[in-house]
């Protein structure tokens, strides 16, 4: 009941009233059932709720962990244009390498890290460089003739963009 009052309120954006009066009928419920139930925490009942908690701690630490390593590798990726913007006018000039790379992208619209190394450090790039980025939708299907989107970056320079979308359903070939 705690649950269904917070979706409630934080997404289907009910009034206080609905949320007071649906607050009123459920959590009375709820706490007659917590409360005839309290004596069997300690025959045994202890364990799964301990589980619970153990379960509950690793689930959020995970998630919260995965949100600190995105924003700070967003931070270093940095802006797929403005990387591709800085290397034209990087003093001295970025060495094109004979060849073609393929750098895979967690976001299109972010550098890879890879990249920014190859540049920043070795100051070497490949003749033709795609970064590549897939996406997976919400939607089953994409049409075919709809699952990639190129992009040239502004320049002509072998620099590009390559976006594929997926429906969740869709066989992934790249």
């Amino acid at each position: 009941s705690i649950l269904f009052i917070v979706v409630m309120h934080s997404l289907w954006r009910k009034s206080i009233q609905v949320i007071l009066f649906t607050a009123l009928v459920f959590l009375p419920l709820d706490l007659l059932f917590v409360t005839s139930n309290l004596p069997k925490i300690l025959n045994g009942a202890w364990f799964p709720v301990a589980l619970a908690l153990v379960a509950f701690t690793i689930i959020t630490t995970w998630t919260k962990g995965q949100q600190i390593v995105t924003k700070k590798r967003r931070l270093l990726e940095g802006s797929l244009q403005a990387f591709v913007d800085k290397v034209h006018v990087r003093q001295p000039a970025v060495i094109r390498l004979p060849g073609q790379a393929v750098y895979i992208s967690h976001h299109p619209n972010f550098a890879p890290l890879a990249l920014h190394k190859a540049v920043d450090e070795l100051n070497e790039l490949h003749e033709n460089v795609v970064i590549l980025s897939v996406q997976v939708t919400t939607e089953a299907h994409i049409p075919v003739e709809e699952r990639a989107l190129f992009d040239g970056l502004r320049y002509n320079d072998d620099i590009s963009h390559l976006s594929l979308k997926y429906g969740f359903h869709d066989s992934i070939n790249i």
